[in-house]
């Protein structure tokens, strides 16, 4: 094995991880809405609402860092 292959193979390791990572926020983001569905009270729906919300934006964030890294890293971006 190459060196260089080495390092490509821990970048998309670590590229995994954080994929793995914006699933589950996406994941706990969808159990906050479905909380606020099952029993509509003013807490469920703030976090329905507003921690969704964030948990939702960061998993976004997490998802288009990667694929710009990996676009720069095909040196296509």
């Amino acid at each position: 094995m190459l060196p260089d292959e080495g390092a490509r193979a821990a970048a998309r390791s670590r590229q995994r991880v954080w994929l793995v990572a914006a699933g589950l926020l996406q994941i706990v983001a969808m159990l906050l809405v479905l909380g606020a569905l099952v029993r509509l009270t003013p807490l469920t729906m703030t976090f329905s609402v507003g921690g969704a919300g964030i948990l939702l934006v960061l998993a976004c964030g997490i998802y288009l860092v990667n694929v710009m890294m990996d676009l720069r890293h095909r040196s296509i971006f």
